[in-house]
This record gives C-alpha cells, sequence and structure tokens, in this order.
C-alpha cells in the first residue's frame, strides 16, 4: 500500500496568491530576483509551464522595466514560484 506523504497537501493548501512590483535584477535559466521600491529583494522560479522565456526574462532586465509578478509562496520558502510576469505600462 502506498501512502502520501505527511504535510504534502497542508503544506500546498497554505500557498496564497500573491503580487509584487519591481525592477528585475538578476535572471538566471528560470529563475529571477525582482527588486522593490522600498529596496527589499525577492527571488522567484518560473512555475511550468513557464509564463515567459529566460530570453524575455532578460530583456525585461537589459531595459530595466518594472514588472508585476504573480506568484504563490509558502511560510519559510526562500524562493516563490511565478505564475505570471508582466510589465508595467
Amino acid at each position: 500500500m502506498i501512502e502520501a506523504l505527511p504535510g504534502r497537501h497542508a503544506h500546498r493548501a497554505s500557498l496564497e496568491v500573491r503580487h509584487i512590483s519591481g525592477r528585475i535584477i538578476l535572471v538566471q535559466e528560470n529563475r529571477f530576483a525582482v527588486r522593490t521600491g522600498d529596496g527589499g529583494t525577492k527571488l522567484f522560479v518560473l512555475a511550468e509551464p513557464a509564463p515567459l522565456s529566460s530570453l524575455e526574462l532578460n530583456s525585461l532586465l537589459g531595459k530595466g522595466a518594472i514588472v508585476t509578478v504573480q506568484y504563490s509562496d509558502s511560510a519559510g520558502a526562500r524562493v516563490a514560484l511565478a505564475h505570471r510576469v508582466h510589465r508595467n505600462a
């Protein structure tokens, strides 16, 4: 008999969708960092299927564009899961 790992579903249930705006300051493959207007930094990994490519992330980095990231994370996580990234007008 195969059993679910303890706490696995509880961990997923604790994920909350949030938004953050700022400038992309680092891109490495499917990972990137955003610096907010107040100087804070948040690390992300792109969700699957990826909402955009690393080339598109690098383009936003090069332009110094302000972006909004829709993401989810859990308490204590160092890296958040980016579900959507779009350039602000």
